[in-house]
């Protein structure tokens, strides 16, 4: 009975007594005076264990976990010579940046950046895991993805190769990559939805997924392939400066496809449904299929297999038929030299993006060439389904350079909701961007926050809060063992240039270490005072 009882108390002890440790001051990962009466971490915490930094600490050692790591807005976590792996379904929160050597989610983990996120090294995604990365990610050796769910929604950076194993990767801001990328497996898949420049080979391997948005350019400095039962939803514009294989892939081309090296179509289908620019020729072998309704522009054509549906083929300046070798078949519906590229392309439309700031929307586009354009129209939707035209802007008729757009709406123009881009012709055709999502850009607390004067002498001391949002805001002074000194709850209507708030009133403090909180609903800052 008493080895029963022992045993439960044990079993007890490690489930029900969870650790909390909280920084209470900048400092090394290992030393205790970095942390408060719990002690430092260690190595390794337990699925129930909880870290909570809120200050500036170097990780010194390696660090695995099961339970959850949290980085306030008011501290970072640097170790540029050590690892963090997450495990068993622990997560990482951050509102403060994470710098690491190695950075590892194992399976179904969760790891949310709401700072930046920087990755000397390797970054691995494991299978069920989650990563969501609000902020640039810098990445600078290989980013493995193997079976995770993968969104970046600022700049992504990797220094060498992407590896998408089973996995789904969104690219919601621009990408680099100086490396290859390898799409693996049926559950890969590749969403690219900004442009991307991507200095080695892209190749889709075993009924990989590839989509590129509509406005999104992905330039390719080496060669792309599509191996057997791959896909590939091309609505944007895909400049390869290598080869284009297809062997076995399902290609659909409803934007631009330029290649100048040359198209090889081994098997499976390509369907051009938008223009399809190729500088060293098109060969088409048995089995493979050549479809759609767009416009195809080559030197040469050596075609073993078919050419279907209605695409209308010509040179590549457009003065007459290509070298046409082989013996494959053509559709009764190909038309040669009959349309032009450019009048399929009024503008071609390298991004059309906005952000939400307090009281103003900022829109921006550009494009890389128009072609008969009358004007541009910004339409707005509150639920994504009904769309209002809410300004126009003139076009530039007709252009072989980039011309950037850029435009700025304020107050009741600037909302929260859908918004796209329709561009008119000046014979009244038109077409639309992709659909685009803004919402209010969150306010960063601790940028718009000042404590003075710091140091001081115990006799006054100060919170300015600069250009905040409308809200309740909460300001605490803490000793510094938590005890609290004074409060003030502070109500802003609208939103303010300024505000000043007095925490000490006719207290006077001791010499020593003293904390301003400063808390809204969305998020928490903290700032050390020093009374000397």
């Amino acid at each position: 009975m008493k080895f029963f009882v022992t045993q439960l108390f044990i079993f007890l002890s490690t489930t029900l007594f969870a650790t909390t440790y909280t920084t209470v001051s900048d400092g090394n990962w290992n030393d205790n005076a970095t942390w408060d009466a719990n002690g430092k971490p260690g190595g390794y915490i337990g699925s129930g264990d909880e870290v909570i930094i809120n200050h500036d600490v170097t990780l010194n050692q390696n660090f695995g976990y099961a339970g959850s790591l949290i980085i306030n807005n008011s501290g970072s976590l640097v170790g540029t010579n050590h690892n963090i792996a997450l495990y068993n379904g622990a997560s990482l929160n951050a509102s403060g940046p994470l710098t690491v050597k190695n950075y590892t989610l194992n399976s179904t983990s969760n790891g949310i950046h709401s700072s930046t996120l920087d990755v000397d090294n390797n970054l691995t995604i494991g299978n069920n895991s989650t990563l969501l990365s609000n902020q640039a990610t810098n990445v600078q050796n290989n980013f493995n993805n193997n079976g995770g769910d993968v969104t970046f929604n600022s700049s992504f950076y990797a220094g060498n190769n992407i590896q998408n194993n089973n996995g789904e990767i969104t690219f919601n801001g621009p990408t680099t990559v100086d490396g290859n990328i390898n799409n693996n497996n049926s559950n890969a898949i590749l969403n690219f939805n900004n442009d991307a420049d991507i200095g080695g080979n892209l190749k889709l391997n075993s009924s990989s997924t590839l989509n590129t948005a509509s406005g999104t350019e992905i330039n390719l400095g080496g060669n792309f392939t599509a191996n057997s039962g791959s896909t590939m939803n091309n609505d944007g514009r895909l400049n390869v400066d290598g080869n284009f294989a297809n062997n076995g892939g399902t290609l659909q081309n409803d934007g631009v496809v330029d290649v100048s090296g040359s198209f090889t179509q081994n098997g499976g289908s390509f369907t051009n449904d938008g223009v399809t620019l190729i500088e060293s020729g098109l060969t088409v072998n048995g089995g493979g299929t050549v479809d759609g309704t767009g416009i195809l522009r080559t030197n040469s054509i050596t075609n073993y297999g078919t050419i279907a549906g209605d695409n209308d083929i010509c040179a590549l300046d457009e003065s007459g038929t290509p070298a046409q070798n082989g013996g494959g078949a053509y559709s009764a519906g190909t038309s040669y030299c009959e349309e032009s590229a450019s009048a399929a392309l009024p503008i071609q439309l390298a991004f059309f993006k906005a952000h939400l700031k307090e009281t103003t929307l900022y829109l921006e586009w550009k494009t890389l060439s128009e072609t008969n354009n009358d004007y541009f129209t910004i339409e707005y939707s509150l639920d994504g389904k009904k769309f209002t035209p809410i300004f126009k802007e003139k076009g530039a008729g007709n252009s072989t350079t980039p011309i950037l757009y850029e435009k700025e709406l304020l107050k009741k123009q600037a909302k929260e909701g859908y918004y796209r881009l329709k561009q008119t012709d000046f014979d009244g055709k038109f077409s639309y961007s992709e659909v685009i999502y803004i919402e209010k850009e969150k306010q960063n607390l601790a940028k718009n926050l000042t404590v003075y004067p710091n140091p001081n002498l115990g006799e006054s001391l100060f919170v300015e809060l600069e250009k905040v949002d409308s809200g309740e805001y909460q300001i605490d002074l803490l000793a510094s063992d938590g005890r609290l000194i004074n409060s003030k709850n502070l109500y802003i209507e609208d939103f303010t240039s300024y505000t000043e708030v007095n925490m000490l009133d006719r207290t006077r403090l001791a010499k020593g270490v003293y904390f301003v909180r400063v808390s809204t609903f969305e998020e928490v800052s903290i700032n050390k005072v020093i009374v000397k």
